[in-house]
């Protein structure tokens, strides 16, 4: 037997670390080939839409923030409403003006707008209806009574000093210190007196009450305090004068 010469296999080199879309050797039996491609493209896929979606989440969250902080604001507001308008109802406006809470901490000029309107409404009967109807008790008609005084006499103040210091000034106060006003600071009723009804005889409207007065001219700033007690003092010195003079007037007999 003539001995086989042995087959001699050349040896195929194998690259470390195969790049990417490499095709391994087919195995024997014809076996189809296996790339590494397919793993690498489907994970970057993954992640670009992960990061496609984190904007929409962040957007999305920003959204409900701000829709529960509108409807915080909401609530807050609903149970925290602001000064009414001038044009209010007149109930509004006197719950509102008889709040020491909210009306103190308004300017001087903001009071003294509320109680300008609020003199004119006591005027007009308002206030009064308001107290007869059940819904002021005697003290808030009476804290009324004398906001209405305080908005009529706030703006006589503003006017005297308007006026440059010496006769001017000095008419205008001999001016209002002779109109004729009573302790509530209501003019005299007239001579002839209209007629009112049995049932307006028998209600008798409150005395104001002043200290109501007294703490709001508390929250007033320095200077404006100061001027409302320099003017009230003029006032009060020439109602004085004239009320010496009409009591000369009245003991002195006319000379036949």
């Amino acid at each position: 037997m003539t001995p086989t010469t042995p087959r001699k296999f050349t040896a195929t080199p194998v690259t470390a670390g195969m790049s990417a879309g490499a095709t391994a050797p087919a195995k024997a039996g014809g076996a189809a080939p296996v790339t590494t491609a397919g793993a690498g493209t489907g994970g970057g896929a993954a992640g670009g839409t992960t990061e496609k979606k984190r904007p929409w989440v962040l957007i999305g969250a920003i959204a409900v923030l701000v829709l529960v902080g509108v409807g915080v604001f909401g609530i807050w507001k609903w149970k925290n409403p602001g000064p009414p308008l001038l044009t209010a109802p007149t109930e509004n406006l006197a719950k509102f003006i008889l709040d020491d809470s909210k009306f103190h901490k308004l300017s001087f000029e903001k009071q003294h707008g509320y109680l300008d309107v609020m003199d004119q409404r006591y005027d007009d009967k308002e206030c009064e209806k308001l107290w007869k109807a059940g819904k002021l008790t005697e003290m808030q008609m009476a804290e009324l009574r004398d906001a209405a005084w305080m908005g009529k006499n706030m703006g006589k103040m503003q006017k005297y000093y308007s006026l440059p210091p010496g006769t001017q000034r000095k008419e205008y106060i001999s001016k209002q210190a002779g109109k004729k006003f009573d302790d509530d600071g209501d003019a005299e009723e007239p001579a002839q007196p209209k007629p009112v009804s049995a049932e307006d005889e028998k209600v008798k409207v409150p005395k104001r009450e002043k200290s109501w007065g007294k703490k709001l001219v508390a929250t007033w700033p320095t200077d404006v305090q100061a001027q409302w007690k320099e003017y009230n003092k003029e006032i009060k010195k020439e109602e004085d004068r004239l009320e010496k003079e009409e009591m000369r007037k009245g003991t002195t007999k006319p000379t036949v």
